[in-house]
């Protein structure tokens, strides 16, 4: 739980709702290839609508590096 929210409800959380602008999502994702030794495409994650759909490019981005 997250914020007394499920995991389900915040992975499908449209990011708007959750105030990530921008420049919020752009560090998050530096944070994310740091931490994950991957890189993300910036149009992928331009089109990620939710937590969840920024957790799926994650997942495809470190299956495709192993």
């Amino acid at each position: 739980m997250h914020f007394g929210w499920s995991d389900e409800k915040l992975l499908s959380e449209p990011l708007e709702s959750l105030d990530v602008d921008s420049l919020t999502l752009l560090e998050y994702v530096m944070e994310v290839e740091n931490a994950y030794n991957v890189i993300l495409d910036e149009e992928e994650v331009n089109h990620c609508k939710n937590v969840g759909d920024l957790v799926r490019l994650v997942a495809t981005a470190r299956d495709a590096s192993n």
